[in-house]
């Protein structure tokens, strides 16, 4: 009978990629227990026997791990955490609903880039359009008030805590478009589950993100607040752009991904 060892993300990078954590008076000792996990796993690893299979949720994660371990796995497959699209199902999105954007995140620490988010809806509320957009930002977490802050004085964005899947789900029916911001993620699958559902993902172009997003194809990849505040500027005044373009593309199986065996 094979054995499944399945690899996500912490337990596979070094802690050198996790740098813009430092500030957290805990990332010493992160830094020792990353060490010692990393050594483990790749004793462990070096001494698989042949019935054991690696599985990761995106590339990305393949490739990091080999480096930062320094061994490659002998068996593996790549399988993206599966999205219910049962739940998310896709609906065609109306032209209106570009101006209803959507955050969903945890309010951790950095890696989620949260403060990306923030910072790209106060540079558009310099637009002359902006009282003409709503933001949703959802999620919780220790920085959650802290990050939201320079956003109070804004009469359309609306802070939320703890959704459930069915919350989610309604929140993705009355929005458009999915602010997505990250510093690092194996796959995102938050961000997929607003894909499926037809909204425009507008993302970071690092770590997995561009194995489940093709920029201007299935969403929009960017590499600061300014890119993210010009996507949104865009899909505002594109709007034949938005209706016609990558909500219809959005219909994805996240099984295409899936099964590419080494």
């Amino acid at each position: 009978m094979p054995i499944l060892v399945w690899i996500h993300l912490k337990e596979a990078i070094g802690w050198y990629r996790r740098l813009f954590n430092f500030s957290d008076f805990k990332f010493g000792k992160y830094i020792l227990s990353n060490i010692r996990q990393r050594f483990v796993l790749r004793r462990f690893i070096l001494h698989s026997e042949r019935n054991v299979r690696f599985i990761f949720v995106s590339r990305w994660i393949k490739d990091t791990m080999e480096k930062d371990v320094r061994v490659k796995v002998p068996s593996y497959q790549i399988i993206p955490n599966v999205v219910d699209t049962q739940l998310f199902r896709f609906e065609k999105k109306s032209p209106e609903l570009r101006k209803k954007i959507l955050l969903i995140k945890p309010f951790v620490n950095k890696k989620y880039a949260v403060d990306l988010a923030v910072e790209a809806i106060v540079l558009l509320s310099k637009k002359a359009f902006f009282k003409d957009l709503q933001f949703t930002i959802c999620g919780d977490g220790p920085i959650f008030d802290q990050t939201v802050a320079p956003l109070r004085r804004f009469s359309n964005v609306f802070c939320m805590k703890k959704l459930s899947h069915q919350e989610i789900r309604q929140l993705h029916h009355r929005h458009g478009v999915l602010l997505a911001p990250t510093r690092q993620d194996s796959q995102g699958v938050s961000m997929c589950e607003a894909m499926a559902s037809g909204l425009v993902a507008v993302t970071s172009d690092n770590s997995a993100i561009p194995e489940f997003v093709s920029d201007r194809n299935t969403g929009l990849l960017t590499h600061s607040a300014q890119d993210i505040a010009e996507a949104i500027d865009n899909l505002y005044q594109h709007p034949p752009t938005y209706l016609n373009g990558w909500p219809s593309r959005h219909r994805i199986l996240l099984t295409r991904h899936a099964a590419r065996t080494g």
